[in-house]
């Protein structure tokens, strides 16, 4: 029986004083397995964070992060080629237009047309940022090899033995800012989508960490004397099995200290094990 593989653990925690449904981060982890199930072969994981001043951007933004990791997932998806991830970003365009479709008739149906601001902000589209990932063992799962397509500023962090050795796309706190780029519901411009989303790949080994974090953490992180050691903070988390629950009252500390915004935050955790 093999005993190498990864651990994967997602958090999801809304901005103070709004409710989970009501939150516009999003992420999806193929396949959906336990935080304590050992996954020995190929999984996909993205986040994406919903911009808060474009409508239904929550929505967007579970549908974004859906579609691009079973995209991943598939030998012929978005990791493929340019144009392979140019007919990904068609492909869920297409999907939104199909969706906001029925929306907007299950709220005619109900007697709740869309009044005329609602209306004018759809015209513009919902928006999120995208990151999406995926992992690859090597034929005896000595080493994975790991593919990331970010657009936006929610980053990727690879960590060895304590020290960050990747934080993409975004290298330092400083780089931060209000209009990070975004991913349109309506951007049917999909070579300049394709253009603007950054590709790194690499590899990591048994007691590697990786982290996919929407931008209030990865600020967090980045702004840490010695990010790499803070990462322990989040591992003791995830290997937690009530690590929702704690990980959720870590965050509210960090926000009522001043560490960390007060904004939603998605997390994917993976640790690579191997003996």
């Amino acid at each position: 029986m093999s005993h190498k593989g990864l651990y994967v653990t997602r958090f999801m925690v809304p901005k103070a004083g709004i409710t989970r449904d009501e939150c516009e981060d999003a992420l999806c982890v193929l396949p959906d397995e336990p935080y304590d199930t050992l996954v020995e072969g190929a999984f996909t994981a993205a986040v994406c964070d919903g911009a808060t001043e474009s409508l239904l951007s929550g929505e967007w933004a579970r549908m974004l992060a859906s579609q691009a990791a079973r995209s991943a997932a598939r030998p012929d998806g978005l990791f493929a080629s340019s144009a392979r991830f140019e007919a990904f970003a068609a492909d869920v365009v297409e999907r939104w237009a199909g969706w906001l479709k029925e929306y907007t008739d299950r709220r005619s149906n109900r007697g709740q047309p869309l009044q005329w601001y609602e209306e004018a902000k759809l015209s513009v589209g919902a928006h999120a940022t995208l990151l999406t990932a995926a992992f690859t063992p090597d034929p005896d799962m000595a080493q994975w090899w790991w593919k990331a397509a970010a657009l936006g500023d929610s980053c990727l962090f690879h960590i060895r033995d304590g020290c960050l050795l990747t934080s993409h796309p975004v290298a330092t706190a400083d780089e931060f800012g209000n209009r990070p780029e975004l991913f349109g519901s309506n951007n049917r411009d999909t070579g300049l989508l394709a253009d603007r989303t950054r590709l790194l790949n690499g590899t990591c080994v048994s007691g590697d960490i990786l982290l996919l974090a929407t931008d209030a953490l990865a600020a967090w992180l980045l702004t840490q004397p010695q990010p790499g050691k803070a990462v322990d903070v989040l591992t003791e988390h995830a290997r937690n099995p009530g690590q929702g629950e704690s990980f959720e009252a870590w965050v509210q500390d960090q926000r009522n200290r001043g560490a960390l915004r007060n904004d939603d935050v998605a997390l994917v955790h993976i640790e690579a094990q191997g003996r």
